[in-house]
């Protein structure tokens, strides 16, 4: 009894208890979400110099100009006590040396308050700047991606009031010329940083978004910027805030902690594109959120929308100055075409084609005032394609746009280059695309939203098949693994727990024969060692064949029961992406080999088995918590750099969702209605100016989702789409 409350007390009143302690693993400290940037970090370099100043009051102050909510209350506090020391101080009830010591108390704690914020000021910094870096590039690739590596045209945008409702034109901000010029930047500070951009479809709103995106990704240190697209916004989530704690992680590649840090300390510019693209039943209550969200008058936001869309709800917005992007000008674009045709870096040769295409063709001129159609004619015509080779029939002006669209995806479906695939199954295969990112209202897709109810088609045979693979993956897997470990600690801990009995009774045995200390001790030394080995022997026969038994029974009954309700699975991942097997293995392994050591200590006094019981228990459950608090730790930046990134961060957490990614692919594939190299294909696609890739097309790396180049190009494959007959399901 005496050692184990001697462990027990040196546990609990020691720091050992919070390495050993269930539940105990390393704890961080309270983060006070100080906000990275300039400004932060001239507010604690002024409270260090007050502090070496001997005036901890002055520095007190300086850090409750930070506005921190957490951080208040430790102010709070240091200045009550300041006053209670001035107060002393004042009618001198205590002796000088007492009183210094108390105020070098307070000197001591605010110092070490400061030090505390320039250490998360520093990590803080550390993931802004990787955000803004992650965020940059990928914002440059689409920039080049949706121009075709063309520089974006100078577009021409003029101040439009019609746009806002005449209730909210008193807070809109006086400006001198109705014609808006020069860089985004400007227009965004003119806007004093509510900006509303409409214009048509194609006119250059979300070019014009990427152009300022980057621009405040390289000016403004203090903030972070990033491009939100409003389809996903339905009325179910009532705040703005609610939404951007949901979208923030996936679009910025953080963890959803991050994201509620950074909505926290109100340093977010969000430029909310596509607003014509929320279901219209949502749009009014997406602007009565973007209204409240507007209430605190520090935040800035920009709003694109195309323009009929946003006018037609006539509801007012908070915004300070409204812009149209307006149609291209014919000396726009005659210059334009000019500059590119003399362009020493990149000359393009099909420019004076196209100059002289819409001078002698009105209605082609008209269909190029839009930057859209005007780029993708700059495609063609440089690719040496003439009028007389596109061959335009159509006499009014959706017409003509009907058929550049359908020239251009003709010419790109037969470039050859990376790899080839025919035309009319790559264009079935983008169209099936199209349609189900349109039916849910994405413009971004990525490889965990490809889900089994994208198919309608289902036969009861398919579904049966797909819920007995859902069953594998959260039957056997799981059941096999937990069976293997449940099966190795209860066959090990048994036979340490028996074999030294056989081994006593065999050195009994030894012992009638006139060598009993011997034969004690040899038996229970024997016995120990065939304990240790017939349990590891029989724990992982056991464990394999109970979690084998266990998890094909499992399988079996999930995938019958959900084969028989007629459900379709889910697939989920795991976004633990900063983890390793190696971690795994040194933050478990710690505190289970110190907690059997302790275990076995405990043995020698209460009994063997029951030590290494305890050992094993509490150091498998120190471990788990350790493992968790890590994961939680090492996870604020969660960036796809790969497009299958996601699927293999699961594995390592046991959970084998790729399994049913795979089968849903081969029947997909089955079906024809997409490739069996889907990763291959949308890269390729990509490179023929249909997609857009937020990596690099060419090696396939550096993100992990597409969409289309054009929301124009979107519409046009969905409407290509014809849901096919099949066969009812019985």
């Amino acid at each position: 009894i005496l050692p184990f409350c001697a462990v027990a007390l040196v546990l609990l009143t020691t720091d050992l208890g919070k390495y050993f302690l269930p539940g105990a693993g390393k704890k961080s400290t309270d983060r006070f979400n100080i906000p990275p940037g300039p400004k932060s970090r001239q507010t604690l370099n002024q409270a260090k110099h007050e502090i070496s100043q001997g005036e901890p009051g002055e520095a007190l102050r300086h850090l409750s100009s930070l506005n921190l909510t957490l951080l208040d209350k430790e102010i709070d506090l240091l200045s009550s006590r300041l006053i209670d020391y001035q107060r002393t101080r004042r009618y001198a009830t205590e002796a000088p040396d007492v009183e210094n010591r108390t105020l070098n108390r307070i000197t001591r704690d605010t110092r070490d308050l400061i030090s505390d914020l320039e250490k998360e000021l520093s990590s803080s910094t550390g993931n802004y700047d990787t955000v803004r870096a992650y965020l940059k590039k990928r914002y440059n690739n689409r920039v080049s991606q949706k121009l075709a590596s063309r520089q974006p045209v100078n577009l021409r945008r003029l101040v439009n009031t019609d746009v806002v409702h005449e209730d909210f034109h008193a807070a809109l901000t006086p400006y001198n010329s109705d014609e808006s010029s020069g860089a985004m930047l400007q227009t965004f500070q003119d806007a004093e940083g509510r900006l509303l951009l409409v214009g048509a479809p194609g006119a250059g709103k979300t070019t014009l978004l990427l152009q300022l995106v980057i621009e405040l990704l390289e000016r403004e240190p203090d903030a972070l910027s990033v491009i939100l697209n409003f389809a996903t916004w339905s009325k179910e989530y009532i705040t703005l805030d609610a939404w951007l704690e949901k979208i923030l992680p996936a679009e910025m590649g953080i963890s959803d902690r991050f994201a509620a840090e950074i909505l926290q300390q109100n340093n977010l510019i969000p430029l909310f594109d596509g607003f014509d693209e929320i279901r219209e039943e949502d749009r009014l209550s997406c602007l009565e959120a973007l209204n409240r969200y507007a209430e605190d008058s520090h935040r800035q936001y920009v709003i694109s929308s195309r323009k009929k869309e946003f006018q037609d709800i006539n509801k007012g917005i908070l915004i300070h100055l409204p812009i149209e992007v307006c149609p291209l000008s014919f000396d726009q674009l005659k210059a334009e075409l000019q500059r590119l045709r003399k362009d020493t870096a990149q000359p393009e040769r099909g420019a004076l084609l196209l100059l002289d295409a819409i001078e002698k063709d009105s209605l082609l001129r008209k269909v190029v005032e839009t930057p859209f159609y005007f780029n993708t004619l700059q495609i063609l015509f440089n690719a040496g394609m003439g009028l007389t080779d596109l061959q335009f029939k159509s006499d009014t002006l959706e017409g003509r746009q009907t058929e550049i669209q359908e020239r251009f995806v003709e010419y790109e479906m037969k470039a050859h280059i990376q790899r080839q695939y025919p035309a009319e199954k790559a264009k079935h295969w983008l169209a099936f695309l199209a349609s189900r990112m349109t039916e849910r209202n994405m413009v971004v897709f990525e490889l965990r939203d490809l889900q089994y109810d994208w198919w309608k088609g289902w036969s009861r045979r398919e579904l049966r098949k797909a819920n007995q693979v859902s069953g594998l993956v959260n039957g056997i897997l799981v059941w096999l693994f937990m069976g293997l470990l449940l099966g190795l600690a209860y066959a090990l801990i048994s036979r340490l727990i028996t074999a030294p009995m056989y081994g006593l009774v065999i050195g009994l045995i030894f012992g009638l024969s006139g060598w009993v200390q011997w034969g004690i001790a040899a038996g229970l030394a024997g016995g120990l060692l065939v304990g240790l080995i017939a349990g590891l022997i029989g724990g992982l026969g056991g464990g394999l064949m109970g979690g084998l038994g266990g998890g094909i029974t499992g399988w079996l009954l999930v995938g019958l029961a959900t084969g028989l309700i007629s459900e379709l699975p889910l697939i989920k991942t795991k976004d633990s992406i900063n983890w390793s097997w190696k971690t795994y293995i040194l933050e478990l392994i710690i505190p289970l080999v110190a907690w059997l050591v302790i275990g076995l200590i405990f043995g020698l006094i209460i009994g063997l088995g029951v030590g290494l019981v305890i050992g094993l228990i509490f150091g498998l459950s120190v471990g788990g918590d350790r493992l968790l608090d890590l994961i939680n730790k090492s996870t604020d930046i969660l960036q796809i750099t790969t497009p299958y990134q996601r699927f293999n961060a699961s594995k390592k957490v046991l959970y084998f969702s790729i399994f049913q990614h795979r089968f849903l692919c081969s029947q997909l594939r089955k079906h024809n209605l997409l490739p069996s190299d889907l990763v291959p294909f949308l890269n390729e696609i990509s490179l023929r100016h249909i997609l857009e890739f937020d990596g690099d097309p060419v090696t396939g790396t550096g993100g992990g989702s597409w969409r289309f180049r054009h929301r124009i190009l979107q519409e046009y494959f969905a409407e290509k789409w014809v849901e096919e007959e099949h066969e009812n399901q019985k």
